[in-house]
């Protein structure tokens, strides 16, 4: 049996960090919370995340940066990084994609459109009690 996409979710507004984590381990994914960039790496770098959901303006350090930074902090793995804001438009959605991340929704995401791109995502088939 295939074992569930481990989601990092990263957001500074604790209600919208909380909601998606619910949601998502209700549809059956791994989900883990940080509140900041810094948080997010050292979270990213202890549980390696097949996918991350981001918020772009956060304090301290921004989307941009982190996906910058996540690039780096969990070589060779490739998480799907995927950056979630309010802002939209092809020079954001360029900004997105030179920072390193795969995809832009912007707020407010439908839960149904989450959940159609996170069923497509392949899931890692390694049996963990034979490997």
């Amino acid at each position: 049996m295939p074992s569930p996409l481990r989601v990092l979710v990263v957001d500074d507004d604790a209600d919208n960090a909380d909601t998606t984590a619910v949601m998502l381990r209700i549809w059956g994914y791994e989900a883990t919370i940080a509140k900041d960039g810094s948080s997010a790496l050292l979270a990213a770098v202890a549980h390696v995340p097949d996918v991350v959901l981001f918020d772009l303006a956060m304090p301290g350090m921004t989307g941009f940066e982190l996906a910058k930074k996540l690039r780096a902090a969990v070589r060779p793995r490739n998480p799907l990084l995927v950056a979630i804001s309010g802002y939209s438009g092809k020079a954001t959605h360029s900004k997105v994609l030179a920072a390193g991340a795969h995809l832009l929704l912007v707020k407010p995401v439908p839960p149904d459109a989450l959940k159609s791109l996170l069923a497509r995502l392949p899931r890692d088939d390694v049996d963990e009690s034979t490997a």
